[in-house]
């Protein structure tokens, strides 16, 4: 069962499941094995993506994982999910689960789906990614519930779960409660998980409402879930944000954790609105014009971004300062940034090249996106958003794809991981060889 803050749920399935209360559903058909050349026999993994746009949120689900069952070979070991908040929650989750059986499941709300070909934003989408049964992967899950409340102990209680995992872990989270992000990173590189790639839910374009959290068949919200992904399998990442300074530089006088108190020693929702132009109102429309850069050491700055970007997530007006997703500590120099659609754009391509060339040892299963809401609809346009992922695609040899528009991306820049904001993170699932 799912309780309040820090109390965590384990689900391993080898076959049977870790906790005694819960039933298993019967085990997945095995896929195909094929004879290699030493005479061995090996089986080979494969992933498939299912999406819907049907209203009927039971129906939905149902027919998105019908569809990634069917094209990863008609069984699965693991499922990740989108959908949007239209949806009866539970409802998309049941049919899902109606399909697959109880395979770890992970996933959160989205702005929007993105699959082979094809970007949306609307009301009614669901997207589903499955990867086949075998003995050689295997996927666990673990959520936090009240995440916000103590983000660090949160980060702890998922490494706890996970223990053992190698290699990065899948994440998501709730961005509209608060929780301050980086505290929930360095808890989980203190249980030993340094490299993290995620995102935040999301929610339609607009004004901040509420975002959902997805853990096998239980709907969550303010929570955090993680996936480790093991086997015969490597997750091989990339981010990219196109965001360029503007040469305005600031000065955080006062901070505590996520919360911005003062910019060069005036209260930074006064800075923020005269100064800067910003929107002091609950809608993402009116925080997005600007990003503020946080420097990166110079060891570590690479592909000719060497910013990592932030975005104001919430206001306190009656103490004029700032809410951001993670921290800035007092005395951090910020870079005011902009973004143009050319180089979001191109760089994104650029990232899908140097990811093409690292997986050239492996062969690509699924490509995860967490590219923020920010950048395709709200800021590049239906049009090119779409060219964006389709040529992406096909530079990376079109394998099966699913992403998120995430509110707030995670990935690792060096041997540590950041949040992000207005930013791309691209994962490849690739088998070994």
């Amino acid at each position: 069962m799912i309780v309040d803050h820090l109390t965590w749920i384990l689900r391993e399935r080898t076959g049977r499941d870790l906790r005694p209360t819960s039933q298993v559903g019967a085990e997945p058909t095995m896929p195909r094995t094929d004879e290699g050349s030493g005479g061995s026999m090996k089986e080979s993994l494969c992933a498939g993506v299912g999406r819907s746009v049907s209203a009927s949120s039971h129906e939905a689900g149902r027919e998105a994982a019908l569809e990634a069952l069917e094209r990863a070979g008609g069984s699965a070991s693991l499922a990740i999910v989108y959908a949007t908040v239209m949806h009866d929650q539970q409802a998309l989750i049941d049919g899902i689960r109606a399909v697959l059986g109880e395979v770890p499941l992970v996933g959160g709300s989205t702005q929007g789906v993105s699959t082979a070909g094809r970007v949306e934003e609307c009301s009614w989408v669901v997207g589903v990614a499955v990867v086949s049964a075998s003995p050689r992967i295997r996927a666990r899950t673990i959520a936090v519930q009240g995440f916000s409340a103590d983000p660090h102990a949160a980060g702890l209680a998922l490494a706890e779960g996970l223990a053992g995992a190698e290699g990065p872990l899948l994440l998501w989270y709730d961005p509209l409660t608060g929780g301050n992000v980086t505290e929930l990173l360095r808890g989980l590189e203190a249980g030993g998980f340094p490299r993290i790639v995620g995102g935040g839910a999301g929610q339609p374009w607009g004004p901040l409402n509420h975002t959902y959290q997805y853990h096998d068949g239980v709907v969550l919200q303010d929570a955090a879930v993680a996936m480790a992904i093991e086997g015969d399998v490597i997750l091989i990442h990339d981010v990219t944000n196109g965001t360029e300074s503007l040469g305005i530089e600031l000065e955080v006088t006062e901070a505590a954790g996520h919360i911005l108190k003062q910019i060069d020693g005036q209260p930074a929702l006064e800075v923020w609105t005269e100064q800067l132009g910003g929107g002091p109102s609950n809608n993402v429309e009116d925080t997005a014009s600007w990003a503020l850069g946080v420097a990166l050491p110079e060891a570590l700055a690479s592909h000719g971004e060497e910013l990592i970007t932030r975005a104001v997530f919430g206001f306190r007006h009656d103490t004029k300062e700032l809410v951001l997703q993670a921290s800035i500590e007092t005395g951090s120099r910020l870079q005011l940034c902009h973004r143009t659609p050319d180089a979001v754009y191109e760089r994104a391509l650029q990232m899908a090249t140097r990811l093409q060339r690292r997986c050239a040892p492996y062969r690509p299963l699924l490509a995860l996106s967490f590219e923020c809401g920010a950048r395709p609809r709200p800021f590049l346009g239906d049009p090119l958003a779409a060219q964006e992922v389709t040529q992406m695609q096909e530079i990376l040899g079109d394998p099966p794809w699913l992403g998120t528009y995430a509110w707030g991306e995670i990935a690792p820049v060096g041997a540590h991981s950041y949040l992000h904001n207005y930013t791309f993170p691209l994962v490849i699932l690739a088998e070994r060889s």
